[in-house]
């Protein structure tokens, strides 16, 4: 996240991706202009500032998923959007058995292991399991 008052630069991201949001800028933009729309006409519809809109059609990976959601769902081209992350298609994961996978992955730091140790202490050395509400 950026600091207050600062803004993000694209340079953060990998090479990789800021030639694919460049790209999905390149095809909204032909997508808008075959369906004979101007950008201001985009924005109204997507719910958008027509600067955020000229920002998506730039590729800029710094404008919200949200807004380029809105605007391939106004252009017709939200069809596969939902499918992006699905499990069933991601063949580094399709190796991991889903139903063996937990439902919650938890990772205790450092600090909250000697919190636990300090509970268990005060506790007249009965161990209890930390809900995390304190």
């Amino acid at each position: 996240m950026a600091a207050a008052g600062r803004k993000m630069s694209s340079q953060k991201f990998p090479q990789r991706l800021v030639r694919g949001f460049s790209m999905l800028g390149t095809n909204i933009r032909t997508a808008r202009r075959r369906h004979k729309n101007t950008m201001q006409d985009m924005a109204v519809r997507a719910g958008i500032s027509i600067k955020t809109y000229r920002e998506i059609e730039r590729g800029s990976p710094l404008v919200s998923v949200g807004a380029y959601a809105m605007v391939l769902h106004v252009l017709g081209l939200d069809h596969g959007f939902f499918e992006v992350a699905n499990p069933e298609r991601d063949t580094g994961a399709l190796l991991i058995n889903l139903e063996e996978l937990p439902e919650r992955v938890v990772i205790r730091r450092k600090r909250r292991q000697q919190r636990d140790v300090v509970y268990a202490a005060r506790d007249g050395g009965v161990d209890r399991q930390d809900d995390g509400v304190f």
